[in-house]
């Protein structure tokens, strides 16, 4: 979701950009061809350059070496599983089925999208509809659709919809055609279409409206422009729009002579050219290209990192392209902490630490990251260790985010090689029946303290259990808690857990690692 966001507010940016520069700088001048192309440009760049991952310090070649690194790892504590919400009404819900506010959103977005395009379809279908039920005269190239009198005069394609009386005026006729003609020469339909389609995919946006609107205009004054030059007398031409411009635009998708758009077009055809002026304009197609560049970059640095911060990529652990994975080693004895942050594809990644007070202490990464692991290593500016304490991430990575707990301890322990414990094996533990109905076994089992609901307490205990080579849980402990029952309740229901299939890493059994979020909630 927060990718589809991004793409959205990145796309709306380049539309903002692109319509400021056209009122501001390009509307008023006469060069209506140029117009046309910047205006379709604005529509291609909006929809194309935020899917293009852009990163500042490469356009300007500041690219920081990576070196990649078979890094041994220590002890590495933590897999977080999905969080499991634990209501006081009884209601439970689990990350695996839980309707996120985001899936709201992604639903009004979706039925925007569906009443647009059965909105645009109603249309087309009801152009198709008169076009086929009318009498049709062929001339010049066109197809004329003869409407009852007094209806509006329209264009669509090389189908121009007029009333018999227009049609058989000598008078009027014949600049009114080549008006007609010249929209059909210029394909300006096929524009309109495709400016129609870009509002049907971002209906929320009014710039993709205005941008609309904007084209249809300058279709107007590109025909006229035609008109004009084969036929000089402006004055006749004026008097000719006003007196078949319409009120009432009858098609959207279609050109009119409409009379909203008449002041303008009466404006632009004493408008006088000057070479030199829209020779210096075009400045601002570059100013306008950086802007975008920029508004559709990633962070021009690595947000968060210092000296002390350490990048590099790993081998060591290959996920499904769909996943993301943290996992923390420490090194106590060297002053130091790394964190390994595995991505299946590329995502827009971050990665905040907190102190046990929740406060902010650092932010890594803060750019779009291609698929990999990476380690990042976490160490004091001062060159002192590291100070003891529970620590907690925040990931985030495009629509994902997950959450973790960590102990660091700066005192030196030695560990027998039966005890040694994973995180990442070969082959991972697997709860029965999968993932899912681990879901549905803890938010079933765990129930809400009722000294927690008298205390009005709620949060996130955070558990860490260790899956033996039998497949039994054990070393059940609260890595951080809440208190009021709340703790005590997570670790009974963990603990009696069924076996899950052992890990196997080179053919063997061994004992896997896991964390998991419990939350209670209050609401």
């Amino acid at each position: 979701m927060n990718q589809a966001v991004t793409y959205f507010s990145q796309s709306s940016m380049v539309m903002l950009i692109g319509y400021l520069i056209y009122i501001f700088v390009y509307q008023k001048e006469g060069y209506f061809s140029f117009n046309r192309v910047y205006l379709l440009a604005t529509l291609v760049a909006a929809i194309f350059l935020p899917m293009i991952p852009i990163n500042i310090d490469r356009l300007f070649g500041n690219i920081p070496a990576m070196a990649t690194v078979q890094y041994p790892m220590k002890t590495v504590n933590e897999i977080l599983l999905g969080e499991v919400t634990i209501f006081a009404d009884g209601n439970r819900i689990n990350a695996l089925t839980s309707i996120h506010w985001v899936s709201w959103i992604s639903l009004i977005y979706l039925l925007g999208l569906l009443v647009g395009f059965l909105k645009l379809a109603l249309r087309l279908i009801r152009l198709v509809r008169v076009i086929a039920m009318s009498e049709k005269q062929q001339h010049l190239g066109l197809i004329f659709v003869i409407m009852p009198d007094e209806s509006p005069i329209f264009s669509f394609f090389h189908y121009v919809f007029i009333s018999r009386d227009v049609l058989n005026s000598p008078n009027a006729s014949q600049q009114i055609i080549e008006h007609e003609q010249q929209h059909a020469l210029q394909l300006h339909s096929l524009d309109m279409f495709f400016a129609e389609l870009v509002t049907v995919v971002f209906w929320f946006n009014p710039f993709s409206y205005l941008l609309k609107n904007n084209m249809r205009e300058n279709h107007e004054f590109m025909a006229d422009e035609a008109v004009l030059t084969q036929h000089p007398d402006a004055v006749y031409y004026r008097m000719l729009l006003i007196n078949h411009s319409s009120i009432v635009e009858n098609q959207l998708l279609t050109h009119n002579f409409s009379y909203s758009l008449l002041k303008r077009r009466l404006f632009m055809m004493k408008n006088v050219k000057n070479p030199v002026r829209m020779v210096a304009k075009l400045l601002w197609i570059f100013i306008g290209s950086a802007l975008a560049l920029v508004a559709c970059s990633g962070p021009s640095e690595k947000e968060g990192s210092s000296p002390q911060d350490e990048y590099y990529t790993n081998s060591l652990v290959s996920i499904d392209k769909d996943s993301v994975l943290v996992q923390t080693s420490m090194h106590p004895d060297e002053g130091y902490v790394v964190f390994l942050v595995s991505l299946g594809k590329e995502r827009r990644t971050q990665l905040k630490l907190y102190d046990e007070y929740g406060k902010l202490i650092k932010t890594f990464m803060g750019d779009i990251w291609g698929p990999g692991t990476y380690g990042i290593t976490w160490k004091s500016s001062s060159g002192e260790n590291l100070p003891a304490g529970t620590y907690t991430y925040l990931l985030t990575a495009d629509d994902i985010q997950q959450t973790g707990v960590f102990s660091y301890n700066t005192q030196k322990t030695e560990k027998l090689p039966d005890a040694e414990i994973f995180t990442v094996v070969e082959q991972m533990p697997d709860y029965p029946g999968g993932m899912k109905d681990l879901m549905s076994y803890l938010s079933s089992n765990i129930h809400y303290p009722e000294q927690a609901k008298k205390d009005s307490i709620a949060g996130r205990v955070f558990i860490n259990f260790i899956i033996e080579k039998d497949g039994s849980v054990s070393n059940v402990k609260v890595l951080r808690g809440i208190g009021s029952g709340c703790d005590e309740e997570a670790v009974r229901v963990v603990s009696s857990m069924p076996k899950w299939k052992p890990g196997i890493q080179n053919g063997e059994a061994v004992r896997v690692s896991y964390n998991i979020p419990i939350k209670f909630a209050l609401h």
